[in-house]
């Protein structure tokens, strides 16, 4: 009963420490099913086995199985086990960042949770570990053999399939389903217990299900490839030196129920289409955080408008929502993109210097106090003269919270503003735009895959992160729309430094949706809304594209649940899809190849045009597979491209009634190459042909909202 009890199932709010109340209503299946549509993929023999490139860079270098925070003593992997570098696709691209990965240092070092950051000590258990496959048969019956080495080595947090891995995973028939990650690791002189501090190991996602001992003790499992699992850890477990940590994953990739968004396991082999290799596994980062005993904060619920910030604290010891909690909003010295990114950027491996930082902030500086039981409710705060969030300037206000009988202290922040469709008058005709915080806002974004050919799912550093959001600025444009994967945090918190709008998908079971995929769907949804809705940056949830899977959900049931889950933002029924047509919802939003359409905006809903372009110049030696690129329109020259998108930008500037553009796409990705930037990352264009896009962007961006 005991081990039932610290058992996380399906989402880390059902486990031993309980947050509020899901914010999706459980919705009765029958209400969400429809009628069931199959679809196929064939599948072709893998190639043999391809020459190593980056890997032969590597292939001789034997680095210590030791990964350092601190004066730390993590240890992963059996005695002189080498990690190399193995080929980053058939022509082997690799970025810039990925060729200073190393796992002699640390790896993905910054603190992971930017919206909760608690003044405590932390350790970064990211690192090389030891791995091994199960049997074609799969293990979901084993338990772990503790005390035995396993057989391989790879690099945590990237994806098996991913080269900087280390797996070399170069064909499909080599996927692994099932598979088993161990790691060693002592604990810091700084988390050592003393009686009243306890532990919570996180994991920011591993796809799909897992299941986690420690110490030989089964601590918990989860379902769904997207979300973060929290681990609270009962009192001893944890010992100074030796802990033993062992995982277990199974993600049957496109062949199961679950939404997988763009995976595709024959892609391994037969890279083609809009659909990529998958990222199995351990895919962000893996983290242990002391926490106080007595009751800590679990999570915060954040809500904003263009007047007031409101603050739900969600406490871990739930049957006390009686204790007294304490919330401050700081008016000035609060953050500025350049002050946050210091907070948590490089600093972030230095404990007592990001927490100096973060806690305590000018002791002159203005702010709001609260104080006032949990059970209360929200803290809300009036917030007189407001600096509002937006594309211009991405202010963030700096919010401390702190639980007044444990002690325990986060710090977070909030961006006000608001996102809304108002009525306007656009010759003659009253329809819905686009409004953020009173006035009309034209949205001309891109779509990003975000994938990448060293990392797959993950990026290599948190610096190339966010170098595909200052690309949007780079480039004149204000909106990214997310397809159909959830990020990490940190990739949300710099769109909302940099002040990017977010179009956040939800993720689709591209192909071959059963009623089965409804619950596992409705449950990855649920843990969107609740794991990024305290994101400025994010304005809008798009709860279908295309035609992948909405035909076997009830789809107006579907959007009556996110709305009654989350009232503050938008909502684009299906993204250029056969739901569209329903017209329920707010967008009204279609799909047109190579050039951009005219969708209508009526009294109920605003005009999107959610995927056009897919302009291709395909630069020599930057292809996934040499000479195999494809897209919607295929130009001889990068200059070529320029002109053509220009063009394209300047037809849109014609029709007053569109909200909001996405071009396809940020990057080429795989086969698919269409991207204004290459797949590692480097720019298909001259600085003067950037600026003459750039221009182009922010004309069209000004028309939209004189319109």
């Amino acid at each position: 009963a005991e081990a039932q009890q610290r058992r996380v199932h399906a989402h880390p709010w059902r486990g031993p420490v309980p947050p509020p109340p899901p914010l999706l209503p459980s919705l009765p299946l029958r209400m969400l099913a429809g009628n069931v549509r199959f679809m196929g993929r064939a599948t072709r023999e893998p190639p043999p086995p391809r020459a190593c490139g980056y890997g032969s860079l590597l292939l001789r270098l034997l680095l210590a199985a030791t990964t350092l925070r601190e004066a730390s003593l993590q240890k992963a992997g059996p005695e002189a086990r080498a990690w190399t570098g193995v080929p980053c696709g058939p022509a082997d691209q690799i970025t810039r960042w990925g060729a200073t990965v190393d796992p002699a240092k640390p790896v993905l070092p910054e603190y992971p949770r930017p919206q909760l950051v608690r003044t405590g000590p932390w350790l970064n258990l990211n690192g090389l570990w030891e791995f091994e496959a199960c049997g074609r048969s799969g293990c979901r019956a084993e338990r772990p053999a503790f005390g035995r080495p396993l057989k391989s080595s790879v690099l945590v947090p990237f994806p098996l399939e991913s080269c900087l891995s280390g797996q070399n995973v170069t064909s499909s028939s080599e996927y692994v389903a099932w598979g088993w990650y161990r790691t060693l690791f002592d604990l810091p002189s700084d988390m050592h217990g003393d009686g009243r501090t306890g532990f919570v190991l996180h994991f920011g996602a591993v796809d799909w299900e897992s299941w986690f001992w420690l110490n030989g003790e089964e601590v918990g499992q989860h379902t769904g490839g997207y979300d973060a699992i929290d681990l609270p850890l009962r009192a001893g477990l944890l010992r100074p030196h030796g802990n033993e940590l062992f995982v277990k994953v199974h993600d049957p990739g496109d062949l199961g129920d679950q939404p997988n968004g763009k995976q595709r396991i024959s892609a391994i082999s037969d890279p083609s289409g809009d659909t990529y290799s998958p990222s199995t596994g351990i895919w962000q980062t893996v983290w242990l955080e002391a926490v106080p005993i007595a009751s800590y904060v679990t999570s915060l619920s954040i809500a904003t408008n263009m007047e007031t910030i409101s603050v739900l604290v969600h406490p871990s010891n739930t049957s006390d929502r009686s204790q007294l909690a304490t919330v401050t909003v700081y008016l000035e010295n609060s953050y500025t993109e350049g002050s946050l990114a210091a907070a948590l950027g490089e600093s972030a491996w230095s404990q007592r210097k990001l927490f100096a930082h973060m806690a305590t902030g000018s002791t002159h500086a203005k702010s709001l106090t609260l104080q006032q039981r949990i059970d209360q409710g929200p803290f809300t705060f009036k917030i007189d003269q407001p600096v509002l969030w937006s594309p211009g300037r991405p202010f963030l206000y700096r919010i401390s919270v702190t639980l007044e009988r444990s002690g325990d202290q986060v710090t977070t922040y909030a961006g006000m503003r608001q996102y809304e469709k108002c009525l306007q008058d656009v010759k003659g005709t009253k329809v819905m735009k686009l409004c953020l915080n009173g006035k009309p806002i034209f949205l001309a974004g891109w779509l990003d895959q975000s994938w990448w050919p060293d990392g797959q799912y993950t990026a290599p550093t948190d610096e190339a992160l966010k170098s595909d959001l200052r690309a949007v600025h780079d480039f004149g444009l204000n909106m990214v729309r997310l397809h159909q994967k959830v990020n990490s945090e940190r990739w949300y918190y710099h769109a909302d430094t940099l002040g990017i709008v977010v179009w956040q998908d939800m993720i689709q079971k591209y192909g071959g949706a059963t009623n089965d995929t409804v619950p596992l769907f409705m449950d990855d949804l649920n843990a969107m809304i609740r794991g990024r809705g305290n994101h400025p940056s994010i304005v809008q949830w798009e709860t279908f594209n295309e035609n992948d899977c909405y035909q076997v959900f009830n789809v107006t049931a579907v959007v009556d649940a996110v709305r009654e889950a989350d009232p503050s933002r938008l909502i684009d029924t299906d993204s250029g899809g056969g739901a569209n047509d329903l017209h329920i919802a707010d967008v009204n939003d279609i799909h047109t190849y190579p050039d951009p359409g005219n969708p209508q905006a009526s009294r109920t809903q605003v005009a999107a045009l959610g995927e056009y372009g897919g302009i291709g110049a395909f630069v020599p030696g930057k292809a996934w597979v040499p000479d195999k690129c494809h897209t919607y329109l295929k130009v001889d020259t990068p200059e070529d491209a320029v002109q053509v998108y220009v063009n394209m930008t300047l037809s849109m500037r014609e029709e007053p009634m569109l909200s909001a553009s996405v071009y396809t796409q940020i990057t080429d990705v795989e086969l698919e190459c269409d991207g204004f930037l290459n797949y590692d990352r480097t720019s298909k264009f001259s600085g003067e042909q950037t600026l003459r896009i750039k221009e182009a962007n922010k004309a069209l961006i000004q028309q939209g909202e004189r319109a």
